[in-house]
């Protein structure tokens, strides 16, 4: 446990022994293993009694000590009970599918149909496809509910396409009430802890339900949805019939299924109660006035002593912080601290790693096998990056490393999942196996094999993932190419290169990936950068004498600044006039910012650009965002453009006619009334409209 990072090592041995003895006492009496379900199911929902509250609320605010003890307490015993249970079924298929592979070796016992692997998982995504709709399922199903409504009404439809501002205004009370009820019901989905004690509010929803509207999201419609789970217990036990497949036997291809609905539902009980648990934690370190990173670190017997004032923090509990790791045996659990964590993780990794860096065809487990053959390029996802702010393009294939509900609504739109970690009834697998999105799980070196916008083969009938082209990323871009896409660079970036390479007047520019910058900056201290990065510095160099001009603009264009459906503008500084002899040691500070702030996850890029001393400088809207009517917005003020954009200055304004071109100035200042002339006028707007016919309708802002 490290940097609030958690890993877990179990040996091998270990699992299989487990795995077996489960899967004898299952094949001997499968309803034996229903009954751990049902149990499972029951101490679920003692888990969610724990925290009786709204997720709105603040319930610990005046709370003393001993009730926070209760209520930490309370919950670590009801935790604790719940995994009595709700470990078995994970055991089944912990680190090898030994469930998976066992089911499938007495099909194949059983008929000879099935020595062809492509009848074989075939029949086994039959006999094992979900009976019924997990809560994921349920989230998604009434969530589609409400996409279908808005579908149907032509104003809700047309008023979903604004600003959350407008929807707030314009729309009628009673829809979004029904929102808000589905935001405080499924809130938790999107959490994952550790101190960030974010939820997902209205704002996502609504951005969700723009994406619905406009977008494929509604693979199926909710009836449609519904009725395939109907449809499948048709065709399962017609298949079941055909095979003569015994009724114990039955019962365990059934099991498969609940083993997934139940490990999903407690998951999403349990990220309800961690959201309630970081709040608590955190009230009681404000209480003790403890950090909150030392209470993370301390046993659950020790923070109840805590709060009786039965225990004082001493160095051994602030050493943890550093790096810990928990050893346990059948007779004690043994905390490790500084070198001795250390050295044991250094060894477990060693143990644990994938020997090799990349292999040519990975293989791992496949969970939906129609189409055979899928085809597109790998976009890596992590949780460093914005998961809300990750927009997949068409048939990418999303890897990752394991599957979280909070990567659910990214999973929707990829053309093929693929995941390093988890078994067969992993949530990721559940939620794919229900929606029927291709998904292969469990592929070992599938992150330290593949980069970001490889062209990957995945091949559903064996499991393989081939990958047919490499595409390294650049240390420096400087042009547009069909491999390029907004994650690399991010949106402002991506614009740019595509409208360079479109012939517009752009300023020279080149920009640097914080992919290329982030492995040289956190490779040392700030001061031993130099040696290490000579290769980037020399590439930075080369272009800046490429550019015909003294001074340069350095900016950000980050995937968490600008979306189809957000302007971050002004959220990060612009370095202006800067000499070529200070590039690299303003590029070095502002992504040293970003990479070690504890607060800034962000990809995309750096850009360096001519700075441009212009006569005037301006912004012009593409559709006027204080008016409906049909006409496009220019603000001017003399010289360079950053008073304009600091709110500095009161500029000159222009409304202009979008059909024909007709203008009227509208400026509130008289300083630099009729700064353009008409000629300028007309030509800026002629290339804002033709900018506009390049990205497509919408405000654009130039």
């Amino acid at each position: 446990f490290k940097d609030f990072n958690e890993i877990y090592y179990i040996p091998e041995t270990e699992c299989q022994r487990v795995a077996e003895t489960l899967i004898s006492k299952i094949k001997n009496n499968p309803f034996w293993f229903n009954d751990i379900l049902e149990k499972t199911k029951k101490l679920t929902d003692n888990l969610a009694k724990v925290f009786p509250f709204e997720p709105d609320s603040r319930p610990f605010k005046n709370m003393s000590n001993i009730e926070l003890a209760t209520y930490y307490s309370n919950h670590h015993n009801a935790h604790t009970s719940l995994y009595q249970y709700s470990r078995l079924p994970e055991a089944l298929d912990r680190g090898k599918n030994y469930f998976t592979n066992y089911l499938k070796s007495t099909l194949r016992e059983l008929n000879d149909d099935f020595s062809d692997p492509k009848k074989l998982n075939e029949v086994f995504e039959i006999f094992t496809f979900p009976e019924d709709l997990s809560i994921a399922g349920i989230e998604l199903t009434e969530f589609i509910e409400i996409l279908e409504k808005i579908r149907k009404d032509s104003g809700l439809k047309e008023l979903i396409g604004n600003q959350a501002r407008d929807i707030f205004l314009k729309a009628d009370p009673q829809f979004l009430k029904e929102i808000n009820e589905h935001r405080e019901k499924w809130t938790f989905w999107g959490y994952h802890g550790y101190g960030t004690r974010a939820l997902r509010d209205i704002k996502y929803f609504l951005e969700k339900l723009k994406a619905g509207v406009h977008g494929d999201l509604m693979r199926r419609s909710a009836v449609d949805y519904k009725k395939t789970f109907s449809e499948a217990e048709s065709v399962r036990n017609k298949y079941f019939d055909h095979y003569s497949i015994s009724p114990l036997l039955r019962m365990q291809f059934l099991l498969y299924s609940r083993i997934g609905a139940a490990k999903l539902y407690r998951r999403y009980v349990q990220l309800r109660n961690f959201y309630f648990l970081d709040l608590l934690i955190g009230k009681i370190s404000d209480s003790l006035n403890v950090k909150e990173e030392i209470l993370r670190n301390l046993l659950p017997d020790e923070v109840e002593m805590l709060l009786k004032y039965e225990l004082t923090i001493n160095e051994s509990h602030r050493n943890r912080v550093m790096g810990a790791t928990l050893v346990l045996s059948d007779n004690e659990a043994i905390i490790l601290t500084g070198n001795q964590s250390e050295e044991v993780k250094n060894k477990l990794k060693i143990i644990s790693e994938a020997k090799d860096n990349f292999s040519e065809i990975l293989i791992g487990q496949p969970l939906v096998s129609s189409p055979e053959l899928i085809k597109g390029r790998c976009r890596i996802v992590s949780r460093e990056e914005e998961l809300e702010r990750v927009i997949l393009q068409t048939d990418d294939i999303l890897v990752i490393d394991a599957a979280d509900p909070d990567y659910f609504d990214l999973m929707i739109s990829a053309s093929a999942v693929l995941t390093e970690q988890g078994g067969v009834t992993a949530h990721a697998s559940t939620f794919c196996r229900e929606n029927r999105i291709v998904s292969v799980i469990g592929i070992n070196g599938l992150l330290s094999s593949l980069s970001n916008n490889d062209l990957l083969e995945v091949d559903t009938k064996h499991g393989t993932i081939k990958r047919i082209q490499h595409v390294s990323t650049p240390l420096v871009i400087t042009s547009f190419s069909p491999s390029l896409n907004s994650e690399m660079v991010g949106n402002k970036a991506y614009n740019l290169l595509n409208l360079k390479s479109l012939n517009f007047n752009v300023p020279d520019f080149f920009c640097i990936p914080l992919s290329s910058l982030r492995p040289i900056l956190q490779q040392g201290t700030k001061d031993s950068i130099g040696f290490q990065s000579q290769k980037l510095w020399d590439e930075i160099n080369n272009e800046l004498n490429k550019i015909d001009g003294e001074l340069y603009a350095i900016r950000s264009s980050y995937n968490n600044e600008d979306s189809p459906n957000f302007s971050g503008a002004g959220l990060y500084n612009s370095e202006l006039y800067v000499a070529k002899e200070d590039v690299i040691n303003l590029i070095i500070n502002t992504a040293s910012e970003l990479f070690f702030s504890t607060e800034l996850k962000v990809s995309g890029s750096i850009i360096i650009q001519k700075m441009i001393l212009g006569d005037f400088s301006g912004i012009v809207f593409s559709k006027n965002p204080i008016s409906t009517d049909n006409e496009l917005l220019l603000e001017a003020i003399p010289g360079g453009n950053d008073a304009l954009t600091d709110n500095k200055v009161t500029p000159s304004q222009y409304v202009v006619n979008r059909d024909n071109l007709g203008i009227k100035e509208v400026s509130q200042t008289t300083i630099w009334k009729q700064l353009l002339g008409d000629s300028e006028i007309k030509e800026i707007s002629e290339t804002c409209l033709n900018i506009e016919k390049v990205f497509g309708s919408g405000r654009v802002k130039a």
